[in-house]
């Protein structure tokens, strides 16, 4: 799967004035003390605290080497107490420090309960801010080593109600074209079991016309705070191109 976006420090906003100085006002960035010369990994998805307003949490994903197309190790997921002047990396003998982590969900309703979506390793929960951890894949293909979980949300309340987005990210090709549903899932009881729900996803969508294998996948869910009850999905595309005999995901 490409990253786009290959961010090379956490910078910080700090926005000062009354109600009309927003469209008056310069934005002022500081730089915290997390930058490149820290990871071999790309930064990824920035999560803020859902209470505490000094909590940070920063993903980071495995690099792709631009001539092999293979990852690399990626740094885990890092936190912060302090507003970005220090950082701590969570992991443990479980959820191992070089882990590529796509995405974190956090509920307002049990904010010391953290869940994090990895690439081919699958789920894993902390319920003690992140100092341990245990994997949640019952029900769930993983670990794969061609398959990655890529989005994942919570009921902001209730914490046991959770969503997931599985999908192909390695290993796709002519001969191994990407099933019509890698899975979405959802859990009740906090991780412990998944279910897994495709109705209404479009099917894969193989085309003549221009030799791609098209494959619709969840990439981001959005559960909505004013109607825990709707879940939004963001589709994005994963395609071979059949023609050419490689594969590319988008």
């Amino acid at each position: 799967m490409k990253y786009p976006l290959n961010f090379f420090c956490v910078l910080m906003l700090c926005f000062f004035g009354g109600t009309n100085a927003f469209a008056q006002s310069a934005y002022n960035w500081e730089q915290t003390s997390l930058t490149a010369t820290n990871f071999q990994a790309s930064f990824g998805r920035l999560v803020a605290h859902p209470v505490d307003p000094d909590v940070l949490f920063l993903c980071t994903i495995s690099p792709i080497d631009p001539i092999s197309g293979t990852p690399g190790p990626a740094d885990g997921i890092w936190k912060t107490d302090d507003l970005g002047n220090t950082w701590t990396v969570l992991s443990d003998s479980v959820l191992l420090a070089d882990y590529s982590i796509l995405d974190l969900a956090i509920s307002p309703s049990a904010p010391d309960t953290l869940m994090v979506a990895t690439k081919e390793h699958g789920i894993f929960k902390s319920i003690d801010g992140g100092l341990t951890w245990v994997a949640r894949n019952n029900g769930l293909p993983f670990p794969h080593a061609n398959l990655s979980a890529v989005a994942l949300a919570s009921d902001p309340t209730d914490a046991d109600k959770v969503y997931l987005s599985v999908a192909q990210t390695d290993g796709l090709d002519i001969s191994n074209l990407s099933p019509s549903h890698p899975g979405f899932f959802w859990s009740h009881d906090g991780g412990n079991s998944w279910n897994s729900n495709n109705s209404g996803l479009p099917d894969r969508s193989d085309s003549l016309s221009d030799g791609n294998s098209r494959t619709a996948v969840p990439a981001s869910i959005s559960v909505l705070p004013q109607a825990p009850h709707y879940v939004l999905l963001g589709m994005a595309e994963v395609h071979v191109n059949t023609v050419l005999l490689f594969g590319s995901k988008v």
